[in-house]
């Protein structure tokens, strides 16, 4: 077919996209609507099947003429690449982190109605089912189901494809009716996606972000163990991503009440911000770099300099502490020379100065 003809075909079997569907889904449901593969489809029309994958605006153009289709709902559901490694994903971002573009999940309950109602053409894939921190389907209140990985990424975006393949699969797990309650963090990722970012403290934290700070903070709240964080079950960083949440959202005043009460109920021998914030502070300090992050980074570093004794030039999470505020026996008694005993006697003459500012 001539180049020019190719761009004024327009398909007599069409379909009508879901509200956050992806392009890859749609052409993998045009292609089976018309009986072709979808390779084969975008040859016969002038588009290549793994840019349209990636979507690339020029095929997302030509897929929007080809099947007379809404092209702003093509551009907004198509997880464009804004760098390595960072996608646009609706209305907000992620990372690959929680983010997985290639990922082949699906709602085993969407799938069996939709393929009772409209048949093999019916199964599809939305875009929030590629970020893996939402764990289930909020309309039918159902787990999601990973399907097997394809032999290659480009058959994994042929939606049509996977379920025929793997047909026994979705209909065994759509029938064990595994329940799904979306939690508060779930239901403020949904937010986001389909909304934009809400306004408040995290608006400016892309997805991956902000699952990890809510996640590791909870985990700090609930008690897990730092040795043991990577152990626990998803329902468990199910909670600790709501508990995490319900201090973040708030603003910097309710973690800072949060830190406290952390440090206040510190078992450790020698209390320290390291280990009384535990998976946060490890989290944070690894994350410390991005732009984005630097109004948590800032108060926990306020925090930590205004709470534990501090050793000369010190840095907490890579900023400078501006003076000490808090020195231990140790460090005073190494920078005198007096013994702990006779500054502890001195410090008792001292008026007005405050004694919580040695610590031993």
């Amino acid at each position: 077919m001539h180049e020019d003809d190719m761009r004024n075909v327009r398909l007599a079997l069409t379909i009508s996209p879901l509200n956050g569907e992806t392009p890859a889904s749609i052409g993998s449901r045009l292609a089976a609507r018309n009986g072709v593969r979808p390779r084969d489809l975008c040859s016969d029309t002038g588009m290549r099947w793994p840019f349209l994958c990636s979507g690339h605006p020029d095929q997302l153009a030509l897929l929007a003429d080809v099947g007379g289709l809404e092209l702003e709902h093509l551009v907004l559901w198509s997880a464009q690449q804004v760098r390595t490694g960072h996608y646009r994903v609706g209305h907000t971002r992620s990372s690959t982190g929680v983010f997985r573009r290639t990922s082949s999940r699906v709602c085993p309950k969407c799938i069996e109605e939709v393929l009772g109602e409209m048949g093999r053409y019916g199964a599809h894939q939305l875009l929030e089912w590629n970020v893996l921190c939402l764990s289930g389907c909020e309309r039918h209140e159902t787990a999601l189901l990973d399907l097997p990985s394809a032999a290659t990424t480009h058959e994994t975006y042929d939606v049509v494809a996977q379920v025929d393949l793997h047909r026994d699969l979705v209909k065994q797990a759509a029938d064990r009716q595994q329940e799904y309650e979306a939690t508060e963090f779930e239901t403020y990722v949904r937010g986001r996606i389909y909304r934009g970012p809400q306004a408040d403290w995290l608006s400016g934290l892309e997805l991956t972000h902000l699952h990890g700070a809510c996640m590791t903070l909870g985990a700090a709240i609930c008690g897990a163990p730092l040795q043991h964080f990577s152990s626990y079950g998803q329902n468990q960083e199910r909670q600790f991503c709501v508990e995490g949440l319900r201090v973040l959202s708030p603003g910097p005043e309710s973690l800072l009440r949060c830190m406290e009460e952390l440090k206040a109920r510190s078992r450790s021998r020698r209390p320290y911000y390291s280990t009384d914030l535990g998976a946060f502070y490890h989290w944070l300090r690894a994350a410390r770099e991005r732009p984005e992050l630097q109004g948590l980074v800032a108060c926990v570093h306020a925090f930590a300099v205004r709470s534990y004794t501090m050793k000369p030039n010190r840095r907490v999470l890579g900023r400078a502490v501006p003076g000490v505020q808090r020195m231990s026996f140790d460090t005073a008694r190494k920078q005198t020379g007096l013994g702990v005993a006779l500054l502890k006697r001195l410090i008792g003459h001292v008026e007005g100065f405050p004694r919580q500012r040695l610590q031993p």
